[in-house]
């Protein structure tokens, strides 16, 4: 007996995008500077990319500007890391004077003494095992930069970039005693716009950043105004952002080639900084470190953290205007939390980047 055919049609697969050949991709220093913490979102991210580069046809933007500001940071987030692991503790516990003779209070010291054997020898793994990727990151970020096409700033962009500057003009670079994007602490971001604008104008461009100082609304992914503007008068092409190489690389591809978990860690490494990179290794999910800055910001809206006034997320802009505030979630997360960590971080004025208005960081813990 012969089977009759199934004439009914195959669900429709989803049809992978084809890559533009002509893209260009201008990346920020912050994701190549993310490799060097404990987690390995970007890294992924960016070993992914090599094979774009390779295989597809895109092409990477390196400014002069960005392998300066790499090689200018690069030392500073490498030892910021190896601090991470350095101050792993374990809190000493103080005793009444009348428990000293206590068989348990003994015994918790005996338990305490051979935590802090172990954690002696997990601190020393863990700084080796950190040092030989900080080796294999440097080399792989080296490659990346080699196949990439390299662009040195002139006389006459250093002059606009700095009249930039004086004008007030995007991208802005926070000025962090006022913590706000209104000014800047110096031109750097000037001069990358500036090199950016005079050498590819006539392509598409898509830039990514995590940095407030470019958007408009950071979290649509939307550019400031102005710099559409000159993108468009100068060469009538598409510009666009985003804030995570991830985002980018799925768009690009046309399905999900880095993992949502994979853009979560991205998202941790330049977001949080390292003070928060930390506490997800010690064992703390991600919802629990924004449990935690929920809980001593006191401004939590469905797990992010908004200006009370405009709702606009502010998570990024409290955690870098605070340095006080990773002190803070740091020595939580090690169970060393201290009173006048705290102290100096309550009650202080935060002013949101996008509506100005300010407010008092209350209910920190």
């Amino acid at each position: 007996m012969s089977r009759k055919k199934d004439k009914r049609k195959n669900p429709k697969k989803a049809q992978k995008l084809k890559p533009k050949k002509d893209t260009y991709l201008f990346i920020d220093t912050n994701s190549y500077l993310a490799c060097f913490g404990l987690s390995s979102g970007t890294f992924i991210s960016l070993k992914k990319l090599l094979k774009l580069i390779k295989k597809e046809g895109l092409k990477l933007i390196l400014p002069n500007q960005v392998k300066d500001e790499y090689w200018r940071g690069r030392q500073k987030r490498i030892k910021n890391t190896e601090d991470i692991i350095n101050k792993l503790s374990i809190q000493e516990i103080k005793f009444h004077k009348s428990f000293k003779d206590s068989t348990e209070v003994k015994e918790i010291e005996k338990y305490r003494s051979k935590g802090l054997e172990q954690l002696n020898s997990l601190k020393e793994k863990s700084l080796k095992d950190f040092r030989e990727k900080a080796k294999k990151t440097e080399e792989f970020i080296e490659s990346i930069f080699q196949k990439a096409e390299y662009v040195k700033e002139d006389k006459k962009i250093i002059e606009r970039a700095y009249f930039r500057y004086l004008k007030g003009n995007p991208p802005f670079q926070k000025d962090r005693s006022k913590g706000s994007y209104d000014r800047r602490e110096s031109y750097g971001d000037a001069i990358i716009w500036e090199t950016l604008l005079e050498k590819f104008s006539d392509k598409d461009l898509t830039i990514v950043t995590d940095d407030p100082g470019w958007y408009f609304d950071k979290q649509k992914g939307e550019l400031n105004e102005l710099l559409i503007k000159e993108w468009k008068e100068k060469g009538s092409r598409k510009i666009k952002a985003f804030g995570f190489l991830g985002n980018f690389i799925n768009e690009f591809t046309g399905q999900e080639t880095i993992k949502e978990k994979v853009i979560q860690e991205e998202k941790v490494e330049m977001a949080y900084s390292s003070a928060l990179v930390n506490p997800m290794r010690a064992g703390f999910s991600f919802d629990s470190v924004n449990d935690m800055i929920g809980t001593m910001i006191g401004t939590s809206v469905g797990k992010r953290y908004c200006c009370p006034f405009c709702k606009k997320d502010i998570t990024i802009e409290l955690i870098n205007d605070f340095p006080h505030l990773e002190e803070l979630i740091s020595s939580f997360a090690y169970y060393t939390f201290s009173v006048s960590t705290y102290l100096k971080t309550a009650g202080m004025n935060a002013q949101c980047p996008y509506c100005d208005k300010s407010f008092l960081l209350n209910n920190i813990i």
